[in-house]
């Protein structure tokens, strides 16, 4: 009797836990702006978890369920170009980025804190080349 409630004890304390982890929203996501005339693809921990289009916004990708924390978060071109990658883990204090610029625009990416420097989705005002891109 004991042990069972013992049992049950851990077992309400880690569901506590791991709904406090889910809880946690805003943290297991990651933003990113496709100022380029090229969609991206994003990968976490090595899986596809969508295709962005060209002049784009996104500011909650979630990277949950796909193994992790930490999450290895990668950035591709469609012919397979690496644009950029960062990690995500809930117990990082700050946030990190990362960006790629070419004659076809301006990429960029963040976990947690935003960059003041956002490039804008106005291709008037970024003047980008079609692919390919150099």
């Amino acid at each position: 009797m004991i042990r069972s409630l013992r049992t049950a004890a851990a077992l309400t304390a880690l569901a506590a836990v791991l709904s406090g982890c889910g809880a946690a929203g805003p943290a297991a996501t990651i933003g990113m702006v496709n100022a380029t005339t090229i969609p991206v693809a994003v990968h976490v921990n090595g899986a596809w978890v969508g295709t962005f289009p060209a002049w784009s916004e996104r500011r909650e990708i979630v990277v949950t369920g796909h193994g992790g924390p930490p999450w290895r978060v990668e950035f591709f071109g469609p012919d397979g170009e690496r644009m950029g990658d960062l990690d995500a883990s809930l117990d990082e204090s700050g946030g990190n980025g990362t960006g790629w610029s070419s004659t076809c625009g301006q990429f960029v990416a963040w976990f947690r804190t935003v960059p003041n420097d956002l490039p804008p989705l106005d291709a008037a005002v970024m003047h980008p080349a079609s692919p390919p891109c150099t």
